[in-house]
C-alpha cells in the first residue's frame, strides 16, 4: 500500500508529455487547458499518464527500466490509443525524471490495468475539461 509520503510526491510532480501540439505539463488536482485543447482535436475524452519505469517506487537499473518501458509503449499500440512522450519531473528533484506516455481515448479501468501490469503505484487519469486524479493501481 502507498504511504502518505509516496502519494504526496506525486501530487508534487509535473507530468508532462511532448505533443504535435506542444508540451503539456498535467498536475494532480488541477486542469490543462492544453491537454483539453489536445482531446478535443483528436475527438478524444479520456486520458491516462502512465510509465514503466521503477515498478512500486523501486529504483531499478536505466537499462532495465527502458526496456521496461519500451514494453508499455508495445502494450499500448496493440491496443490502438494515441500516445505522446513524456517525463514525470518531480518538484524537489530528488527523484530523477521517468520517462512516462500519455495516453489518449483510453478507459480508466484498462489504464489501471496497464499500471498493475508494469507494477505500478499509481497512475494518472482525466477526461476532458477535468481535473487531473492519482488513481492507485494496487
Amino acid at each position: 500500500m502507498a504511504d502518505d509520503a509516496l502519494l504526496a510526491a506525486y501530487r508534487q510532480t509535473s507530468f508532462c508529455a511532448d505533443t504535435a501540439q506542444g508540451r503539456v505539463v498535467i498536475r494532480v488536482g488541477g486542469t490543462c487547458t492544453e491537454l483539453d485543447a489536445l482531446l478535443r482535436a483528436t475527438g478524444c475524452t479520456r486520458w491516462a499518464y502512465i510509465t514503466a519505469f521503477n515498478p512500486g517506487s523501486l529504483r531499478l537499473k536505466d537499462d532495465e527500466n527502458h526496456a521496461r518501458q519500451r514494453e508499455l509503449e508495445g502494450a499500448v499500440r496493440q491496443l490502438g490509443h494515441p500516445m505522446f512522450p513524456g517525463e514525470g519531473i518531480g518538484d524537489d528533484g530528488a527523484w530523477p525524471a521517468e520517462p512516462s506516455i500519455l495516453v489518449l481515448c483510453i478507459e480508466r479501468e484498462a489504464a489501471v490495468g496497464l499500471g498493475r501490469r508494469f507494477n505500478q503505484v499509481a497512475i494518472v487519469c482525466g477526461e476532458l475539461d477535468g481535473m487531473a486524479e492519482l488513481v492507485l493501481c494496487e
